[in-house]
């Protein structure tokens, strides 16, 4: 006589993803099934079910079979949908037990105490490594008993008692089987299929510096546990065979170890084999190093993009104090450029907007650093984000720095935005004891102004032209810009986009901008501005030598005009635009194109001299003819990708 099989409980395990067609494999989520799956007892009590797209939460409750527990691992991108579902959840199934964790989570009692009573159908929450504590966690589900002694839970006694257990930081990460490798990631496939662009991978984790605006390393956790060799290559070949577009890197300071030249090598090894994956992202080394740039070559022998982070953050000593981190001294800094530049390698430095102790000053001091002549460097000022779990989002600190914030609807730049679920925010920084909101205000119009014309190459010949020949002030030419914006119908569009973000941001609305022409695409600001520009350029190239001649003239700067007209002819071919243009090629009176060569490339700059010089572009496909597949195909969020020349 056969006996009949025993129907398994349901674990329903969510990593919501954001509200774009882009979504990345679910590592958080793949590794608490993976660990917990591989327990026998927890195999044979429960059936595991991975949920990633973002719908209506009521659709997502309606899919649940019966479910005894719900988890939910969470971010700034996912946690108001996940909180909405765990809500319906609950209310659906009152037995249920709901599970939170992930970077979202509280740190200190006071405000886990906080938490817990404004959530209550929370049932308990986890802080630190999740993949153990939801082991046992279901242990506990399934044999009856508490979670008071799981190490990292949080949770309400039906008295009110809150019980929050200090989390953990030292497991060995190899207990935990790959999602990659054993089979979780290929169901995740078959469920999703094109839905799936990418892959989040870590080769460690944890963080040994303290930045007071980050959730990884401070006390919290500041060892640095490795994953195995062997692993991460079968997971790269698995990644690689699959044909992972993207790998976004999970590791906090990728560079820092030696055998990260051979994880390098793999990446290379398969992505030559198989020509994938196509770009390799991680956040590098906080202290980069010419060894960083061995990594990145390697990597690129691969056929596989990536490049190299120079991440400052603030250039202001106080602020660094403040927020408890240290940089590269600018001596490294500055021959990092030099060398990456020569060698073809991309660089951007990162700087925020919004850390306690900057001024007007320190941030205009910052911008005149970044603003160098070398074309393969770029940079990025991201606005200050306070994460629930970091130590600048605690009262004390926010007490002690007059930290003001506005909470802003998320969306992701540069891909529409799907209204599915419910509208994820974040609490961006609008003002400092040493910055307020006024001068924040200023700052951020003034930045977004700098990474449009200079970042985004739009005037970046120009203006290092001026800046060697005639040892123009930048910071100074683009105040006179900004100031004279209201005579100039494209720059004073560009810039009334740019104001109308820090209002939609001050009003609590949206850091991102639409587009008339753009469909349901977001941009950051200065993207925004950029691609108005864009949409008018010939105008604005006219409107642009008008405001440059008249600087020259307040300033009583008398310059070729012959050659600066040249500059201009040159600096508006190497811009690419959706629009019908001509793209013929261009006959110089003057050595322009090996002067800019010499220049922002090679780092030897030479004289100016009449020479007849032609040359064309040299792409295969010069342009995309409509805004929106241009804007995938050759906008970052830090580069646009400039037209590529040859000499005739």
């Amino acid at each position: 006589m056969e006996t009949s099989q025993v129907k398994k409980r349901k674990v329903y395990v969510h990593q919501i993803q954001s509200g774009s067609w882009k979504n990345f494999l679910p590592l958080s989520a793949g590794l608490l099934v993976s660990y917990a799956e591989s327990i026998p007892e927890i195999y044979k009590e429960y059936d595991f079910d991975i949920k990633i797209l973002r719908e209506k939460p009521s659709q997502t409750v309606a899919s649940y079979e019966n479910p005894d527990v719900l988890a939910f691992s969470t971010y700034s991108w996912n946690f108001k949908q996940s909180l909405e579902i765990a809500r319906l959840g609950k209310a659906a199934f009152p037995d249920c037990l709901i599970v939170f964790g992930g970077p979202m989570m509280p740190g200190n009692f006071d405000n886990i105490r906080a938490f817990l009573e404004s959530h209550r159908f929370i049932d308990i929450i986890v802080r630190g490594m999740g993949e153990w504590p939801f082991a046992e966690i279901l242990l506990a589900r399934i044999n009856k008993k508490e979670f008071s002694y799981i190490a990292g839970a949080s949770y309400a006694r039906k008295n009110g008692f809150v019980v929050a257990n200090n989390p953990f930081y030292d497991r060995d990460l190899n207990e935990i089987p790959s999602p990659f490798l054993n089979g979780i990631f290929d169901e995740i496939l078959l469920k999703y299929k094109d839905k799936i662009s990418g892959a989040l991978w870590e080769t460690n984790r944890g963080c040994p510096y303290n930045c007071a605006y980050c959730v990884q390393g401070n006390i919290r956790f500041p060892k640095i546990i490795n994953f195995d060799e062997g692993r991460l290559a079968e997971e790269m070949e698995w990644i690689s065979k699959n044909k992972m577009y993207y790998v976004f890197g999970a590791d906090a300071n990728f560079g820092l170890f030696h055998r990260d030249i051979k994880i390098a090598e793999m990446i290379a090894e398969f992505g030559k084999q198989n020509g994938f994956p196509k770009f390799f992202i991680i956040n590098w080394l906080k202290f980069s190093s010419k060894k960083m740039m061995d990594i990145i070559e390697t990597v690129r022998k691969g056929g596989v993009h990536t490049q190299l982070t120079l991440s400052m953050q603030s250039f202001n000593n106080d602020t660094l104090l403040a927020i408890k981190r240290r940089n590269m001294d600018l001596s490294s800094f500055e021959e990092l450029k030099k060398e990456a530049n020569k060698k073809g390698i991309i660089t951007y430095t990162e700087l925020i907007l919004g850390l306690p102790n900057e001024t007007c000053g320190s941030l205009l001091s910052a911008m005149d650093k970044c603003m160098d002549r070398y074309q393969n460097h770029f940079f990025i000022v991201y606005l200050c984000r306070l994460l629930d779990g970091a130590e600048m989002s605690e009262p004390d600190y926010k007490n002690k720095y007059k930290i003001e914030t506005r909470t802003c609807r998320i969306g992701l730049t540069r891909h529409e935005w799907m209204d599915a679920g419910v509208d994820e925010n974040e609490e961006i920084v609008v003002a400092t004891s040493t910055l307020p909101v006024k001068d924040w205000e200023k700052m951020f119009v003034f930045i977004n102004v700098v990474l449009a014309l200079h970042n985004f190459r739009l005037s970046f010949f120009i203006f290092n032209y001026l800046k060697a020949e005639y040892s123009i002030n930048l910071i100074d030419l683009i105040s006179y810009i900004i100031d004279k914006r209201e005579l100039y119908p494209v720059i004073g569009k560009a810039l009334g986009i740019i104001n109308n973000g820090s209002q939609s941001i001050l009003s609590g609305q949206t850091y991102l901008a639409s587009l008339d022409f753009m469909g349901n695409m977001l941009f950051e600001t200065h993207e925004a501005a950029l691609l108005s520009i864009l949409s008018e350029k010939d105008i604005f190239y006219s409107e642009l030598r008008i405001l440059v001649d008249n600087y020259l003239k307040s300033n009583e700067i008398i310059v070729q005009q012959p050659v600066l007209g040249e500059v201009f002819k040159y600096q508006a071919f190497r811009i690419p635009t959706w629009q019908k243009s001509d793209y013929s090629p261009i006959s110089f009176d003057f050595n322009i194109p090996q002067y800019f060569q010499a220049l922002c490339i090679d780092d030897e700059p030479i004289a100016i001299r009449p020479e007849k010089i032609s040359v064309k572009i040299d792409e295969e496909e010069i342009m995309r003819d409509n805004p929106i597949d241009f804007a995938k195909s050759r906008l970052t969020i830090s580069k646009l990708e400039i037209l590529k020349i040859i000499q005739l």
